[in-house]
């Protein structure tokens, strides 16, 4: 009866233990991700906060973090400075245009690079992935040059600055933004794809570009729409590209630019008091408006695309 009954205390106080080590270890990683998340949301939700502040509001030092009332005054200033409408429809046509072509170029250059056998593959994969490294910086000089005084062959020449021509030509040729990267993606993804399916097209008669298009990109759509969404991002929020081939572009990142500056002469145009103007405050009250309204369309489509952006992370394994 002893030894039973020491038996089961035993069992218990080892069950107890173990409830024990899991409990502390849930709390420690609780303590870790409510600290993590909290470093992450907390500029977020300042900056919304800030920009539903009322002008009452900013005058109060006692309003912290969470304004009394709440205002859409500072949306409207920020959606003139923007010129937002404009800028807004120009900046989407042209960050879906040329993402969709870059999207198609690395699609293509994935797939070589992933299916077939080319003399000095190795060499030319390393150089795409070095593109990735070398920041544009180093070289915008010369694509200034080049763009200004482009010429095909050396047949004609002529300035294609001022205009979103340098952009398309960019992505026609796999030199875009980003590109090194979307290429790599493609190419672990088309890859990683089985040479059965691959084996079974050409038996039933299929061809190289009909295998493509019918049997390798259905099974690619995850990682088409994910680097299309990558793409359209680093388009929508450019400011380098655009700054060096154009001069005064109705271009959202451009237009946040100059509103983050805070050209006083400007708003001393749109009829603002001296007041509003040289109050830091109310400029940090319209900045967080002008952030707000420039993301809302990319949270948008972040939400709608995020299953496809989860799947193809998993099996491109960019991760691994």
């Amino acid at each position: 009866m002893y030894p039973g009954r020491y038996f089961i205390m035993s069992n218990y106080a080892v069950k107890t233990k173990k409830i024990a080590r899991k409990a502390s270890w849930y709390g420690v990683r609780l303590f870790f991700l409510t600290g993590l998340s909290f470093v992450i949301l907390y500029p977020v939700y300042t900056m919304i906060a800030a920009a539903f502040t009322s002008k009452a509001d900013m005058l109060d030092s006692t309003v912290f973090l969470i304004p009394r009332t709440l205002s859409v005054y500072a949306f409207t200033i920020a959606s003139e400075l923007l010129n937002y409408q404009k800028s807004l429809a120009l900046t989407l046509f042209i960050a879906v245009t040329v993402a969709a072509v870059q999207t198609l170029i690395c699609m293509m250059a994935g797939y070589g690079f992933g299916r077939f056998r080319l003399p000095l593959k190795k060499l030319l994969f390393a150089m795409v992935l070095f593109t990735v490294v070398v920041p544009p910086q180093l070289y915008m000089s010369t694509l200034y040059l080049q763009f200004k005084d482009f010429s095909l062959f050396g047949l004609f020449k002529t300035n294609l600055l001022n205009s979103f021509t340098p952009l398309y030509l960019l992505a026609l040729t796999g030199n875009g933004i980003k590109n090194g990267l979307f290429i790599y993606i493609f190419r672990q993804n088309f890859r990683n794809m089985p040479n059965e399916i691959e084996e079974a097209a050409l038996v039933d008669g299929a061809g190289t570009f009909k295998t493509f298009s019918h049997v390798m990109l259905p099974n690619a759509m995850a990682s088409i729409v994910t680097i299309f969404l990558f793409s359209f991002v680093w388009q929508y929020n450019d400011s380098f590209y655009m700054g060096l081939f154009m001069t005064s572009p109705d271009i959202l990142s451009i237009n946040f630019n100059i509103a983050y500056h805070w050209d006083t002469q400007m708003l001393q145009t749109m009829g603002l008091s001296d007041a509003d103007i040289f109050n830091p405050v109310f400029a940090a009250t319209v900045r967080s408006a002008c952030a707000l309204l420039i993301l809302a369309p990319v949270i948008a489509v972040y939400l709608a695309l995020q299953r496809f952006f989860v799947e193809s992370v998993e099996r491109a394994g960019v991760v691994g």
